[in-house]
């Protein structure tokens, strides 16, 4: 016997509203108009008129749309004003300048090493043009000693942060602003450092990173101690690029991030453990709801893990869902997930709203969406008590948890980073039970007797079974269905897919499900499979070209000493999951260029300042050319754009 959960949707179309509104306005700032805070804020008092005066009338839905629209417009222009970091002038930058100020940040990734200097002194700038902060580049055995609060002076080659360059390019410019930095950097010279004559107060990033570098030494500097200081306290510095790109190729980049299911996983297991010690003491556990304790050391300690993690969106996310959770067993409310999602997504969205546009919000929201929805929707059956059965349910229940989450994510990674995966619905059936059974509680009590014992014998359990996870990540990353680049193109298509497989799911049309799936699963395969990757590629105007002779490999016609056309191929590159091979394609050379066959296609790429004459527009179906010399008779045939970024697909 079953009984189905009876949705009010009507109920939920204002929360509906509201989000949706709240989101419109955030993106309508950044992509259609930045308005100024005062027309922002005025815009808010009219739409708050109108709802007022049509709150009782069918347009009412409409009018909280607007009111929140209003208010996601007003509240990223208020985080805008508040935010005023100001970016190095375009005239000033590309210069060498010596750079003197207070270390706010360090952080190291492989061989290099970042600062973030605050109230910095720029020799040759104006405080008025000098940023607030600035983001600096150096080895990291030059400055392996230097700690927060050190006072640092060097020779730095000063930048402005770049905007996307491509389509799917990462806006770093955007992202700098909002961090509160103007300028980066790359130490070219001489740098010197100190500590400072008053040893700066201990914060809490100073402490994360502390905790974090006693984590990583004390296992070994192992990459499972990197991923667990990254469970930990959320900080990756220590993570190679190598596992980062096997987490994310498999579909297992969400386990290494702190959200939802870490801070859920810390905050049950304090409640049971706070309810089995509140059980063993008769006199309380007889006079008091033993509940009520457990929710409120469930909630203290979330929000020690949240600040311990940086109270970054999605560990935000969660520690709003998660107390507001606790709070509703303290008053015996429950069922109330919707609503704390809305809520959450609301709150987030007012109080950072730049990342809305960022995957981390928009696939951390959708995938508990799409998890709390079946939670309305599944059948409740009764529990059973034989031990296989309660097996092999763990077993499905994980299994649908990642089916659900994976592709409500789907249009969102393929939007964000154009790749599609199909082999995380597998990774994260062995990956999730592991962490959530294992790691978690074994991490919990390591630290819990590290007061007494050292850390690399108690957190050695921990360590083995993230290396567990980290040799599947690994294997799966490689799996033929991993590596994929699917251009943003393909998003509807993709999303289309998403939402008749997720529709039939949740509405247990199984006969439909089985048909339909299997045409989405092909043509997922089929987009997973396919090659939409430019065969020629011109960047910054010639100044270096790239050509494909096969699938996931490129090599290099012509390249540049260009400082800024070496860094948007490396972004490029990676942006394509590309490796730069040096096995030439097949080609003619000689003093003029190369002509190269691709796809049975011929393409010249002609040397810098030769003009192609009239046999190689007859012979080359695209001609690559330095814009500035002159080409007689090839218009139609030659490939020659201003843009920083031009493709030719064959």
């Amino acid at each position: 016997m079953s009984k189905r959960q009876n949705i009010n949707i009507i109920g939920f179309l204002p929360l509906f509203c509201a989000v949706l509104g709240t989101v419109l306005g955030v993106v309508g700032y950044f992509y259609l108009y930045p308005l100024s805070l005062a027309l922002a804020g005025a815009l808010v008092l009219v739409a708050l008129l109108g709802y007022l005066c049509g709150r009782h009338k069918t347009s009412s839905l409409v009018w909280i749309g607007f009111v929140f629209i209003a208010l996601g417009l007003f509240f990223a222009a208020l985080r805008t004003e508040v935010v005023g970091t100001r970016f190095l002038a375009s005239n000033l930058a590309d210069k060498r300048y010596w750079v003197t100020g207070s270390v706010e940040e360090v952080s190291f990734k492989g061989k290099t090493a970042r600062l973030l200097v605050h109230q910095p002194k720029v020799y040759g700038l104006t405080p008025e043009q000098t940023p607030q902060k600035i983001r600096i580049s150096v080895q990291a055995s030059r400055v392996r000693s230097l700690n927060n609060g050190d006072h640092v002076v060097a020779e730095v080659y000063l930048q402005r942060p770049n905007a996307a360059k491509f389509d799917g390019d990462f806006d770093y410019q955007r992202y700098a602003y909002y961090e509160g930095f103007g300028a980066v950097g790359q130490v070219r010279g001489d740098i010197y450092f100190e500590p400072p004559e008053t040893p700066p107060a201990t914060t809490w990033r100073s402490w994360r990173e502390d905790l974090s570098a006693d984590i990583y030494n004390s296992l070994g500097k192992t990459q499972s101690a990197a991923v667990l200081v990254a469970l930990v306290t959320g900080q990756r510095d220590y993570v190679t690029e190598e596992i980062a790109e096997n987490y994310r190729y498999s579909g297992l980049s969400h386990l290494m991030a702190i959200s939802g299911f870490n801070l859920g996983a810390v905050g049950a297991l304090l409640y049971l453990v706070t309810r089995l010690l509140w059980a063993a003491f008769p006199s309380l556990a007889l006079r008091y709801n033993g509940k009520k304790p457990a929710a409120l050391v469930g909630i203290l300690g979330v929000l020690f893990y949240t600040l311990v993690a940086g109270a970054n969106i999605p560990v935000f996310r969660a520690f709003i869902m998660i107390s507001a959770l606790f709070m509703a067993v303290w008053v015996e409310r429950t069922r109330v997930a919707l609503r704390l999602l809305a809520l959450a997504a609301i709150i987030v969205a007012w109080l950072w709203p730049e990342g809305v546009l960022t995957a981390s919000y928009q696939m951390s929201f959708m995938a508990s969406l799409s998890l709390i929805l079946w939670t309305y929707w599944h059948d409740n059956k009764y529990r059973t008590e034989h031990k296989l059965m309660q097996g092999i349910t763990y077993a499905k229940a994980v299994w649908v948890t990642s089916l659900l989450a994976g592709l409500a994510t789907m249009p969102f990674v393929v939007w964000h980073f154009q790749n599609l995966t199909l082999v995380g619905f597998l990774a994260n059936l062995v990956a999730v039970p592991i962490m959530g059974l294992l790691t978690t509680p074994l991490a919990m009590l390591g630290f819990t007797l590290g007061v007494f014992i050292p850390w690399s014998t108690t957190l050695k359990p921990a360590a083995i079974t993230i290396d567990w996870v980290n040799n599947l990540a690994t294997t799966m990353a490689h799996w033929p269905m991993a590596q994929n680049f699917v251009p943003q193109q393909f998003t509807l298509v993709v999303l289309a897919i998403v939402l008749g497989l997720l529709t039939l799911i949740y509405l247990r049309r199984w006969l439909w499900l089985t048909g339909a799936g299997t045409v989405a699963i092909a043509l997922l395969l089929w987009l997973n499979q396919h090659d939409f990757t430019p065969d020629v590629v011109s960047l910054d105007g010639g100044e270096i070209v790239l050509i494909k002779p096969t699938k996931g490999e490129v090599y290099l016609a012509r390249t540049s000493k260009n400082e800024e056309s070496k860094l948007l191929l490396k972004h490029y590159v990676e942006h394509r999951n590309w490796q730069i091979t040096k096995t030439r394609p097949d080609a003619e050379c000689d003093l003029e260029g190369c002509l190269y066959t691709i796809a049975n296609h011929q393409v010249l790429v002609a040397e810098v300042g030769i003009s192609p004459n009239v046999d190689d527009c007859r012979e080359a179906d695209v001609i690559v050319a330095d814009p500035t010399v002159a080409l007689p008779g090839c218009k139609e045939t030659v490939w020659q754009r201003s843009r920083r970024v031009a493709e030719v697909f064959f």
